[in-house]
């Protein structure tokens, strides 16, 4: 008898170009799809490896010992479909997540704050959220 292979199996698997958001945002968001497989050939030595744990967290058999996460997502982005796939499975996992996706908003959003109000709105939100969630999780006043 066969071991069962723990990774999960996901269609599409993350990092896939055929996902509704690389197809949607493929060019003129800033990140665009070729640029991403680009950054992932520089990454992986072979195409097998984008079934890694290392690659893609996601595929990891086991993410319920994870820490408190906060997940920054983005509306415009080529990779959100990847992010709120993640979402799910660290939900379905037990993860205490809190997310973080502005619509509106491109890959890298928080990098335009100097230059655009909704960037710089966006990414003072993202780290609010980011220090309350440290701060619900300290039990006791910083020293």
């Amino acid at each position: 008898m066969r071991a069962r292979d723990p990774t999960p199996r996901l269609s599409p698997p993350p990092g896939d170009p055929a996902t509704p958001s690389r197809t949607a945002f493929a060019e003129g968001y800033g990140l665009t799809s070729p640029a991403i497989e680009w950054f992932i050939g520089q990454y992986l030595s072979h195409p097998d490896q984008r079934r890694d744990p290392r690659f893609a967290p996601l595929l990891s058999p086991d993410l319920a010992s994870l820490p408190p996460t906060v997940l920054v997502g983005a509306g415009l982005d080529p990779l959100r479909d990847d992010a709120r796939l993640f979402l799910e499975r660290l939900r379905a996992e037990g993860v205490t997540v809190v997310p973080f996706e502005e619509l509106t908003l491109p890959h890298g959003f928080w990098k335009y704050a100097p230059l655009a109000d909704t960037a710089a709105d966006a990414a003072t939100r993202m780290c609010e959220t980011f220090r309350d969630l440290l701060d619900s999780t300290v039990d006791g006043p910083a020293p």
